[in-house]
């Protein structure tokens, strides 16, 4: 299995720890650890196990293999956003609740939340190309939402969008 990652792989890994963390309401770095420990790309299968069951060892959690020197870059791309949502979730949430007519983020689902949180973190606190994130995000919906998530969250990040341009 390949170590190579993304920056997509890097708000995946994000994502499912923002999930977690808004389905768990475990601490945070418990909840990252965990999402990282999980992912597949992470991972290499080894067999050998009780039984000859595969075993997964994390990479990540104990230091990244020497022919991928890049993949701590991505693992804190990942950190970084996640940890960017959690610390501004108030003010990320009353951002999305100002543009989300007859909706409360409590009411929307778990991973459409979450993707627009990550989203709008990653515009407001990140370094990557607003045009790129709005991409990822529907990216991200079709990937892991319901058929009408694409257009929701490409919806309501793009008035969102649009407000703060006019507002400025």
């Amino acid at each position: 299995m390949s170590t190579k990652i993304s920056r997509h792989d890097s708000r995946v890994i994000a994502l499912s720890a923002l999930f977690s963390y808004h389905l768990t309401g475990e601490a945070p770095d418990q909840v990252f650890e965990d999402a990282l420990s999980f992912y597949p790309r992470l991972c290499r299968i080894h067999q050998g196990g009780p039984g000859g069951a595969p075993v997964v060892r994390n990479e990540a959690a104990g230091g990244y293999p020497r022919e991928c020197k890049s993949l701590s870059s991505y693992v804190a791309y990942a950190k970084n956003l996640f940890f960017a949502a959690v610390k501004n979730l108030k003010t990320l949430d009353e951002l999305i609740e100002s543009r989300a007519e007859g909706w409360t983020v409590n009411r929307m689902p778990v991973v459409d939340r979450c993707i627009l949180e990550l989203a709008l973190a990653e515009i407001k606190y990140g370094d990557a190309p607003t045009e790129v994130v709005l991409d990822e995000a529907v990216n991200l919906a079709k990937e892991y939402g319901s058929a009408d998530t694409p257009v929701f969250v490409n919806g309501l990040l793009m008035g969102i969008l649009r407000e703060s341009i006019s507002l400025t």
